[in-house]
């Protein structure tokens, strides 16, 4: 048993084998056969390495940004316009530039405009009435407000004495030490406007920095065009002009700009980079698209307005 199985081992050793090819006459298998291996073909050239790229390498993409708001306004509105419950308005009356509404001036990857704003002017460390819409404030007695305790939410500390409102005499509340006078969180404005509305048509430089390290390419978002004065006068636009790097507000802010900047919100400005070096590298420029983050709740809308 042993020996034969020997045997035939060493004599497949001296075999030699061949497919058997089998030619079949039939048109309609043939054109079966040749729209087979043309849609394999066809595939692997046009849909793999033609249209997804299945030859290209990618580069991940090192980047900074830089930010330059620019834009001045006159808060000159009358009498009639602000809230009765305002009690200085020549505070609001006055010329606000980039130092008064870009806080902080320098974020990273970020920028901040202020478009509305509660001025409590003359505030100085003393004892004054509590803010009456502040939960707990009110009082009928000293007994309601014990001393040294602060409110939750309130603007100081309690005195201990129960006095009557400054803006609604008919009620008491608390007094506190603090801040005074207190901070009211009543929009300036009537009709739920903000008080720089104006904003809109502010504009930002975006000064985008890419470096493709893997590629050894660094690119930046503002094109190389001959003209110097390019930049004094342009916005930018998705169609007429997508290459400008001066963003109006307005265009920036999704929605109606008004309307949002009372409470304010988070809106993110995507720059894509999707570069192909197959073609000119001087043709390596990103695109925008921009979106609100926040959402626009009834509880605590906006960024951070009080």
């Amino acid at each position: 048993m042993t020996s034969s199985k020997f045997k035939t081992i060493f004599l497949s050793l001296f075999e030699y084998y061949t497919p058997k090819i089998v030619l079949i006459k039939n048109i309609k298998v043939g054109i079966l056969n040749r729209f087979v291996q043309l849609a394999i073909i066809s595939y692997i050239i046009g849909y793999a390495i033609i249209y997804n790229k299945g030859y290209q390498d990618f580069s991940p993409i090192e980047s900074s940004v830089t930010t330059k708001v620019k834009g001045v306004v006159f808060t000159n509105y009358s009498k009639n316009e602000f809230n009765d419950l305002v009690p200085d308005i020549d505070v609001y009356q006055r010329i606000w530039d980039t130092a008064d509404y870009v806080v902080p001036p320098s974020e990273n990857n970020a920028f901040f405009v202020v478009t509305n704003i509660v001025i409590t002017s003359n505030q100085t460390q003393g004892k004054c009435p509590e803010d009456l819409t502040v939960p707990g404030a009110k009082c009928i007695s000293n007994i309601d407000c014990q001393q040294g305790l602060p409110l939750i939410t309130g603007n100081g500390v309690l005195t201990g004495n129960c006095v009557k409102s400054d803006v609604n005499t008919s009620v008491k509340v608390c007094e506190i030490r603090g801040w005074c006078p207190v901070e009211r969180d009543v929009n300036p404005l009537k009709n739920n406007k903000p008080l720089l509305s104006a904003t809109k048509k502010f504009t930002v430089l975006i000064k985008n920095f890419v470096d493709f390290p893997k590629f050894k390419i660094r690119r930046r978002n503002i094109p190389n065009f001959k003209d110097p004065n390019y930049l004094k006068r342009c916005n930018y636009h998705p169609v007429n002009n997508p290459l400008c790097p001066i963003f109006v507000l307005e265009d920036i802010v999704p929605g109606n700009y008004e309307e949002i900047a009372v409470k304010g919100a988070t809106v993110a400005i995507v720059i894509d980079w999707q570069c192909n070096f197959d073609l000119s590298e001087s043709k390596c420029y990103p695109t925008y698209s921009f979106r609100r983050l926040d959402e626009n709740s009834l509880i605590s809308p906006g960024l951070n307005f009080r």
